[in-house]
């Protein structure tokens, strides 16, 4: 009997037209999702006064201002703003850090380029802790480098890891 693939001709489409179909299906689910996570308010569940749970929800309250609610925190205008007006008190309130005497044979000095910039405990953003800050124009003595990360020490002793960006000679600036 001869070998034919008209049979299977038929089997191909089948599987071919169905896996099409699967997948306009979840992508369909996937923007009904969307809309749907958009349009419902987010809410919880109560909590009555013994402690257990009611059955009511109740809607989650957000901080955002009217309008900024679906944005996610990082893109909204108001706390961009607010985060361009915040330096700590703390840094305001001090006069710049120089060196008084000159540096040690072989030892680089370069001072702070930024308005205010973190001493971290190690030369990682995410995972280094803070041990102290620096403002605009503090002068540094660099001890060691790593990762693009230079460990300073500061006119008062402090000492902690900073970015090498946030750092310039110090003849590149001028004083304000």
């Amino acid at each position: 009997m001869p070998t034919s693939d008209r049979p299977r001709l038929p089997i191909l489409l089948t599987a071919t037209a169905l896996a099409a179909l699967a997948g306009t299906a979840v992508f369909l689910a996937l923007v009904a999702r969307g809309r749907r996570r958009t349009e419902e308010p987010a809410t919880v569940p109560a909590v009555d006064s013994v402690g257990r749970g009611g059955l009511t929800e109740t809607p989650i309250a957000t901080d955002a201002p009217v309008g900024e609610e679906a944005m996610p925190r990082w893109r909204r205008p108001s706390l961009q703003a607010a985060r361009r007006g915040i330096v700590p008190a703390a840094v305001m309130a001090r006069h710049r850090l120089v060196f008084d005497r000159p540096p040690e044979p072989g030892v680089e000095r370069r001072q702070v380029s930024y308005r205010f910039v973190r001493l971290a405990n190690r030369p990682d953003e995410l995972y280094g802790s803070d041990t102290g800050a620096l403002q605009q124009g503090d002068e540094v003595e660099l001890l060691r480098e790593q990762a693009g990360y230079w460990l300073v020490r500061a006119p008062d002793g402090a000492e902690g890891w900073v970015h090498r960006t946030t750092l310039a000679a110090l003849d590149d600036m001028g004083d304000d």
